[in-house]
C-alpha cells in the first residue's frame, strides 16, 4: 500500500512541477514577472500562512529551476519575484532560494545577487521571447 501512495505522490509533484514550469514559461515568453504571491494563489498555497507553505512553494520552484537548468535553458524562476518589493534602483527582488539554487547549480554570473538575478531574468525573456506563438 504506502508503494502506491509514493507514485501518487510522486504523479501528483510531477504534475504540479510541470504546471509551474508552464506558466513560468508562458510569463517569461511575454516578458514579464509574476509575484510569489500569485503563484502560490495559482497553487492553492498561501504563502503568507508561515515557513511551512513558503518552503513548499521554494521546492517546487527548485525543481522547476533545476530542470530547466539541465536542459540547458535559463532558471526559469527567475521570473518570480516578490510583489512590491523594488530595491531603491527599481530592480526586482528574488527570495533567498533563487540565490541558492543558481548557486546549488555553480551559476554565478555575478557576485552582486541583484545583478545576477538581473542577468538570469534577462536570459529568461530573452530565450523565451516569441517561442509560444
Amino acid at each position: 500500500m504506502q508503494e502506491f501512495n509514493l507514485k501518487l505522490v510522486d504523479s501528483i509533484d510531477n504534475n504540479v512541477e510541470e504546471f509551474v514550469r508552464g506558466l513560468l514559461i508562458g510569463v517569461a515568453a511575454s516578458g514579464k514577472t509574476i509575484p510569489y504571491s500569485e503563484l502560490g494563489w495559482l497553487l492553492g498555497i498561501d504563502v503568507r500562512a508561515g515557513d511551512y507553505p513558503r518552503k513548499i512553494l521554494s521546492t517546487i520552484l527548485g525543481a522547476v529551476g533545476s530542470y530547466e537548468h539541465d536542459q540547458g535553458r535559463p532558471v526559469i524562476t527567475a521570473v518570480v519575484v516578490f510583489k512590491e518589493s523594488d530595491d531603491e534602483w527599481g530592480r526586482e527582488v528574488v527570495g533567498k532560494g533563487f540565490y541558492a539554487l543558481l548557486e546549488n547549480l555553480q551559476k554565478h554570473p555575478d557576485p552582486d545577487p541583484i545583478v545576477a538575478h538581473a542577468v538570469e531574468l534577462g536570459a529568461c525573456h530573452t530565450h523565451w521571447k516569441g517561442k509560444l506563438q
